[in-house]
Protein backbone atom coordinates (compact mmCIF):
# COMPACT_ATOMS: atom_id res chain seq x y z
CA UNK A 1 0.00 0.00 0.00
CA UNK A 2 3.00 2.33 0.68
CA UNK A 3 4.60 1.61 -2.20
CA UNK A 4 1.73 2.18 -4.20
CA UNK A 5 0.69 5.36 -3.02
CA UNK A 6 3.98 6.71 -3.16
CA UNK A 7 3.63 5.97 -6.99
CA UNK A 8 0.28 8.05 -7.22
CA UNK A 9 2.22 10.44 -5.08
CA UNK A 10 4.74 10.60 -7.81
CA UNK A 11 2.88 10.72 -11.18
CA UNK A 12 0.03 12.88 -10.08
CA UNK A 13 0.45 16.01 -10.55
CA UNK A 14 -0.05 18.99 -7.81
CA UNK A 15 -3.41 19.48 -7.08
CA UNK A 16 -4.57 16.04 -8.20
CA UNK A 17 -6.30 13.34 -6.16
CA UNK A 18 -5.53 10.29 -4.46
CA UNK A 19 -8.00 8.01 -2.95
CA UNK A 20 -7.42 4.52 -1.20
CA UNK A 21 -10.14 2.07 -0.51
CA UNK A 22 -11.27 -1.57 -0.16
CA UNK A 23 -13.96 -3.84 -0.76
CA UNK A 24 -15.20 -7.71 -0.60
CA UNK A 25 -15.26 -9.69 -4.04
CA UNK A 26 -16.13 -13.35 -3.31
CA UNK A 27 -13.59 -14.78 -1.11
CA UNK A 28 -11.15 -11.96 -1.82
CA UNK A 29 -10.37 -8.22 -0.42
CA UNK A 30 -9.91 -5.60 -3.13
CA UNK A 31 -7.43 -2.64 -1.79
CA UNK A 32 -7.41 -0.06 -4.45
CA UNK A 33 -5.07 2.83 -4.91
CA UNK A 34 -6.96 5.44 -7.63
CA UNK A 35 -5.04 8.65 -8.86
CA UNK A 36 -5.76 11.79 -10.98
CA UNK A 37 -2.26 11.51 -12.57
CA UNK A 38 -0.93 11.17 -15.95
CA UNK A 39 -1.55 7.80 -16.73
CA UNK A 40 -0.06 5.08 -18.57
CA UNK A 41 0.03 3.36 -22.30
CA UNK A 42 -0.84 0.23 -23.13
CA UNK A 43 3.08 -0.71 -23.34
CA UNK A 44 3.94 0.80 -20.16
CA UNK A 45 1.17 -1.30 -18.31
CA UNK A 46 2.37 -4.53 -20.29
CA UNK A 47 5.47 -4.09 -19.01
CA UNK A 48 5.29 -3.43 -15.35
CA UNK A 49 5.68 -6.27 -13.45
CA UNK A 50 8.42 -7.52 -15.52
CA UNK A 51 11.44 -7.47 -14.28
CA UNK A 52 13.54 -7.71 -17.83
CA UNK A 53 11.39 -4.91 -19.27
CA UNK A 54 12.40 -1.20 -18.41
CA UNK A 55 9.24 0.68 -16.91
CA UNK A 56 11.43 3.39 -15.22
CA UNK A 57 10.18 7.09 -15.80
CA UNK A 58 10.26 10.32 -14.22
CA UNK A 59 7.69 11.58 -12.14
CA UNK A 60 5.57 14.85 -12.81
CA UNK A 61 8.26 16.44 -10.25
CA UNK A 62 11.25 14.98 -12.10
CA UNK A 63 11.50 12.19 -9.65
CA UNK A 64 13.50 9.17 -10.66
CA UNK A 65 11.96 5.63 -10.34
CA UNK A 66 13.64 2.23 -11.12
CA UNK A 67 10.15 0.43 -11.39
CA UNK A 68 11.29 -2.22 -8.99
CA UNK A 69 8.76 -1.32 -6.47
CA UNK A 70 5.89 -2.72 -8.18
CA UNK A 71 7.86 -5.89 -8.82
CA UNK A 72 8.51 -6.35 -5.35
CA UNK A 73 4.80 -5.91 -4.44
CA UNK A 74 3.54 -8.63 -6.84
CA UNK A 75 6.24 -10.88 -5.40
CA UNK A 76 4.92 -9.96 -1.91
CA UNK A 77 1.08 -10.47 -3.38
CA UNK A 78 1.63 -13.49 -4.80
CA UNK A 79 3.53 -15.02 -2.39
CA UNK A 80 -0.01 -14.59 -0.16
CA UNK A 81 -1.97 -16.10 -2.72
CA UNK A 82 -3.18 -12.78 -3.84
CA UNK A 83 -2.84 -10.69 -7.89
CA UNK A 84 -2.62 -7.03 -8.81
CA UNK A 85 -3.28 -5.18 -11.78
CA UNK A 86 -3.67 -2.02 -13.05
CA UNK A 87 -6.25 0.09 -15.30
CA UNK A 88 -5.24 3.38 -16.38
CA UNK A 89 -6.02 6.37 -19.22
CA UNK A 90 -3.30 8.91 -20.22
CA UNK A 91 -3.80 11.92 -18.67
CA UNK A 92 -6.90 10.80 -16.84
CA UNK A 93 -5.00 8.83 -14.06
CA UNK A 94 -4.57 4.86 -13.35
CA UNK A 95 -6.22 2.32 -10.46
CA UNK A 96 -4.06 -0.37 -8.88
CA UNK A 97 -5.74 -2.72 -7.12
CA UNK A 98 -4.46 -6.33 -5.59
CA UNK A 99 -6.41 -8.87 -3.88
CA UNK A 100 -5.94 -10.81 -0.81
CA UNK A 101 -7.81 -13.87 0.22
CA UNK A 102 -10.49 -13.30 3.26
CA UNK A 103 -10.10 -14.62 5.98
CA UNK A 104 -13.49 -15.13 6.80
CA UNK A 105 -16.75 -15.06 5.25
CA UNK A 106 -19.93 -13.47 5.52
CA UNK A 107 -21.33 -16.48 7.67
CA UNK A 108 -18.19 -16.10 10.09
CA UNK A 109 -19.45 -12.19 10.57
CA UNK A 110 -22.35 -12.76 13.50
CA UNK A 111 -19.84 -15.36 15.36
CA UNK A 112 -17.29 -13.01 15.49
CA UNK A 113 -19.15 -10.47 16.74
CA UNK A 114 -20.61 -12.44 19.73
CA UNK A 115 -16.84 -13.27 20.48
CA UNK A 116 -15.95 -9.75 20.54
CA UNK A 117 -19.45 -8.73 22.53
CA UNK A 118 -18.41 -11.85 25.12
CA UNK A 119 -14.65 -10.15 25.62
CA UNK A 120 -15.86 -6.53 25.82
CA UNK A 121 -18.62 -7.66 28.84
CA UNK A 122 -16.00 -9.59 30.28
CA UNK A 123 -13.28 -6.82 30.44
CA UNK A 124 -15.64 -4.03 30.93
CA UNK A 125 -15.49 -4.56 34.79
CA UNK A 126 -12.43 -3.95 34.80
CA UNK A 127 -12.59 -0.29 34.08
CA UNK A 128 -13.50 0.78 37.03
CA UNK A 129 -10.76 -0.70 38.99
CA UNK A 130 -7.26 1.80 39.32
CA UNK A 131 -4.86 -0.98 40.32
CA UNK A 132 -0.95 -0.48 40.52
CA UNK A 133 1.15 -3.20 38.87
CA UNK A 134 4.73 -3.95 38.46
CA UNK A 135 5.93 -4.97 35.55
CA UNK A 136 9.32 -7.13 36.03
CA UNK A 137 10.33 -8.19 32.56
CA UNK A 138 14.08 -7.57 30.82
CA UNK A 139 12.79 -8.54 27.75
CA UNK A 140 11.44 -4.95 25.63
CA UNK A 141 8.81 -6.86 23.55
CA UNK A 142 7.03 -9.00 26.36
CA UNK A 143 7.55 -6.10 28.11
CA UNK A 144 5.48 -4.20 25.52
CA UNK A 145 3.06 -7.01 24.34
CA UNK A 146 1.60 -6.71 28.41
CA UNK A 147 1.72 -2.95 28.44
CA UNK A 148 0.00 -2.83 25.21
CA UNK A 149 -2.96 -5.14 26.75
CA UNK A 150 -3.08 -3.07 30.46
CA UNK A 151 -2.95 0.20 28.99
CA UNK A 152 -6.65 -0.10 28.10
CA UNK A 153 -7.47 -0.20 31.68
CA UNK A 154 -6.84 2.59 34.20
CA UNK A 155 -3.94 0.88 35.71
CA UNK A 156 -1.14 2.49 36.92
CA UNK A 157 1.96 0.51 35.44
CA UNK A 158 5.78 0.41 37.11
CA UNK A 159 8.66 -1.02 34.89
CA UNK A 160 11.92 -2.67 35.97
CA UNK A 161 14.25 -5.00 34.13
CA UNK A 162 15.87 -7.09 36.84
CA UNK A 163 15.00 -9.02 40.70
CA UNK A 164 17.03 -6.31 42.65
CA UNK A 165 15.21 -3.14 40.84
CA UNK A 166 11.97 -5.02 41.41
CA UNK A 167 12.85 -5.61 45.22
CA UNK A 168 13.42 -2.09 45.73
CA UNK A 169 10.35 -0.50 43.71
CA UNK A 170 8.45 -2.70 45.91
CA UNK A 171 9.81 -1.50 49.28
CA UNK A 172 9.32 2.12 47.71
CA UNK A 173 5.61 1.22 46.65
CA UNK A 174 4.27 -1.01 49.43
CA UNK A 175 0.86 -0.12 47.68
CA UNK A 176 1.68 -1.84 44.40
CA UNK A 177 -1.71 -4.72 44.16
CA UNK A 178 -0.05 -6.94 41.28
CA UNK A 179 3.48 -8.15 40.19
CA UNK A 180 3.85 -9.57 36.63
CA UNK A 181 6.98 -11.29 37.52
CA UNK A 182 9.24 -12.97 34.58
CA UNK A 183 11.03 -16.00 35.74
CA UNK A 184 14.13 -15.55 33.51
CA UNK A 185 15.91 -12.44 34.46
CA UNK A 186 19.73 -11.22 34.30
CA UNK A 187 21.35 -12.04 38.39
CA UNK A 188 18.73 -12.98 40.54
CA UNK A 189 15.85 -14.77 38.90
CA UNK A 190 12.13 -14.20 40.02
CA UNK A 191 11.96 -17.58 41.93
CA UNK A 192 14.73 -15.34 44.07
CA UNK A 193 13.11 -12.04 43.25
CA UNK A 194 9.74 -13.37 44.58
CA UNK A 195 11.28 -15.08 47.96
CA UNK A 196 12.85 -11.84 48.86
CA UNK A 197 9.79 -9.55 48.20
CA UNK A 198 7.51 -11.90 50.39
CA UNK A 199 9.73 -11.52 52.98
CA UNK A 200 8.18 -8.07 53.99
CA UNK A 201 4.94 -8.01 51.67
CA UNK A 202 2.69 -11.13 52.02
CA UNK A 203 -0.23 -9.22 50.63
CA UNK A 204 0.49 -8.52 47.02
CA UNK A 205 -0.64 -10.50 44.58
CA UNK A 206 2.40 -12.20 42.05
CA UNK A 207 1.87 -13.64 38.64
CA UNK A 208 5.28 -15.82 37.26
CA UNK A 209 5.56 -15.85 34.13
CA UNK A 210 7.80 -18.18 32.08
CA UNK A 211 8.54 -20.06 29.00
CA UNK A 212 7.24 -23.30 29.99
CA UNK A 213 10.77 -24.86 29.09
CA UNK A 214 11.18 -27.20 32.17
CA UNK A 215 8.79 -29.57 33.78
CA UNK A 216 8.24 -27.89 37.17
CA UNK A 217 8.05 -24.87 36.79
CA UNK A 218 4.67 -24.30 38.11
CA UNK A 219 5.81 -25.69 41.33
CA UNK A 220 8.91 -23.52 42.02
CA UNK A 221 6.56 -20.50 41.03
CA UNK A 222 4.19 -21.76 43.96
CA UNK A 223 6.50 -22.34 46.51
CA UNK A 224 8.75 -19.31 45.67
CA UNK A 225 5.46 -17.48 46.59
CA UNK A 226 3.46 -17.00 43.25
CA UNK A 227 0.22 -16.90 43.37
CA UNK A 228 -0.37 -18.20 39.68
CA UNK A 229 1.94 -19.17 37.13
CA UNK A 230 1.12 -18.40 33.13
CA UNK A 231 2.95 -19.28 29.93
CA UNK A 232 4.80 -16.71 27.41
CA UNK A 233 4.12 -15.39 25.46
CA UNK A 234 1.35 -13.95 27.38
CA UNK A 235 -2.44 -15.00 26.17
CA UNK A 236 -4.06 -11.25 26.73
CA UNK A 237 -7.97 -13.01 27.91
CA UNK A 238 -6.10 -15.23 30.45
CA UNK A 239 -4.12 -12.74 32.12
CA UNK A 240 -7.32 -10.27 32.57
CA UNK A 241 -9.14 -13.40 34.03
CA UNK A 242 -6.50 -13.69 36.52
CA UNK A 243 -6.87 -10.16 37.60
CA UNK A 244 -10.46 -10.58 37.76
CA UNK A 245 -10.02 -13.19 39.69
CA UNK A 246 -7.90 -11.40 42.47
CA UNK A 247 -9.40 -8.29 42.12
CA UNK A 248 -13.27 -8.12 41.23
CA UNK A 249 -15.46 -7.82 44.17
Amino acid sequence: IRNLISNAIKFTPSGGKITVKNYFEGDEIIICVNDTGIGMSAEIIENLFTINKKSNRLGTEGEASTGLGLILCKDFIEKLDGRIWVESEINIGSSFRFSLPRLFSDKDTDNLSKIAYKNEIINSNLMDYKLKILIVEDDDISDRVITNTLSLFNFELLHVKSGLDGIEICKNNPDIDLILMDIMLPGMDGYITTQKIREFNKDVIIIAQTVLSQIGDRDKAYEAGCNEHVAKPIDKNKLLELIKKYFLK
